[in-house]
């Protein structure tokens, strides 16, 4: 999960973006095959939000559609991402993230709704409000 900075000559400022949003016949994550993109022809990329130590993130990720592979679930679980779902998930939680709310929680009594306001301000700490709360 890394942020790429855009200059964006209108507003003459560097504006962050996910590097997968940057071009669009790419995924940044390929579940299966050990992370290089299924060959069966069917897979599609599948637009994402993956919640990581560093903010929130809006990426393309490839699941595996050869016969016999996994779910969507356990392709997720098998890349250390949980799914916010079962069924057709479209937001995941990096286990690094799941570990860090945990410990501070215990340690710290910090709130999830505290805990997600900070992860937006990681991912846009000028305009936090521009980062969905419910995704």
């Amino acid at each position: 999960m890394h942020w790429a900075e855009v200059w964006d000559f209108e507003q003459g400022f560097f504006v962050r973006h996910d590097i997968a949003m940057l071009r669009d016949d790419i995924a940044s994550i390929n579940l299966g095959h050990s992370g290089y993109p299924c060959d069966s022809g069917h897979a599609t990329n599948i637009l994402f939000h993956v919640i990581d130590t560093n903010g929130i993130h809006q990426t393309k990720i490839q699941f595996c559609t050869c016969e016999g592979f996994a779910d969507r679930s356990d392709q997720l679980m098998r890349a250390e991402l949980f799914p916010a779902t079962m069924k057709q998930p479209t937001t995941a939680f990096t286990f690094r993230i799941l570990r860090q709310f945990h410990l501070l929680h215990l340690e710290g009594k910090i709130s999830a709704y505290d805990f997600i306001g900070s992860l937006r301000r990681l991912s846009d700490n000028a305009f936090p409000q521009r980062i969905p709360v419910r995704i």
